[in-house]
């Protein structure tokens, strides 16, 4: 059954191959779920992480990071990423402009930064859980950063914002109930079936109400 297009893999697959390229960093990368993605539109790949989600490492030692490091204070020199990648990280640190000068120091003119974030979510901390951007946010810091905002795609509409609110509390509260409602398909198929009426008239209530949101930054 395919996946819905508003999920960040689905997203990804459609962005990555657009503008990734080079040299690319994965900043805050977790377990590295995307590295296949990314690896194959790059000519190398660092997954980076502080490994202080116990969410994502149950066992410090069990990781595919490539470097161990603060993604507050990277431990690169200036401008030497052609491509940056930051997923469902920002709204977890204290910081939020502190991160985006760091994402963009390291990344060289010309280059792209491909960022995503939630919007609508419960309370999930990893291991804190601090804010939640709207479009407005967005622009707001990486044009601060002096990065032209190439595109803004916003991930799920009004119905999918229900059905993910509730799936998300289900996982983090009920991970049995979670697991057996993919395993089941009755959650990925209430998505599609979400995902097919937002097509609808009825429910276009404009860009700015959407689950999450993946934006994509240029360097000049």
């Amino acid at each position: 059954m395919k996946r819905p297009s508003y999920h960040t893999r689905s997203v990804l697959e459609r962005v990555v191959p657009k503008y990734c390229r080079g040299y690319v960093l994965d900043a805050g990368a977790g377990r590295a779920k995307y590295k296949q993605l990314i690896h194959k539109h790059s000519t190398n790949y660092v997954a980076l992480d502080n490994l202080s989600s116990s969410f994502q490492f149950s066992y410090k030692l069990d990781h595919k990071l490539d470097v161990i490091g603060d993604i507050m204070s990277l431990p690169f020199r200036s401008e030497v990423f052609d491509t940056v990648v930051c997923t469902q990280v920002i709204e977890h640190v204290p910081e939020p402009r502190k991160l985006m000068h760091e994402l963009s120091r390291v990344l060289k003119r010309g280059g792209y930064l491909i960022l995503s974030t939630g919007w609508v979510s419960p309370y999930h901390p990893e291991p804190k859980d601090y804010y939640r951007f709207s479009v407005d946010a967005l622009v707001y810091l990486l044009t601060a950063e002096s990065l032209e905002v190439v595109e803004i795609i916003p991930q799920g509409g009004v119905l999918l914002i229900t059905i993910y609110f509730w799936s998300r509390l289900i996982e983090l509260h009920h991970p049995r109930l979670f697991h057996f409602l993919q395993n089941s398909k009755v959650l990925r198929v209430t998505e599609i079936v979400c995902e097919g009426l937002e097509q609808l008239p009825l429910f276009h209530f404009g860009k700015k109400d959407a689950v999450g949101y993946t934006v994509v930054g240029f360097k000049p």
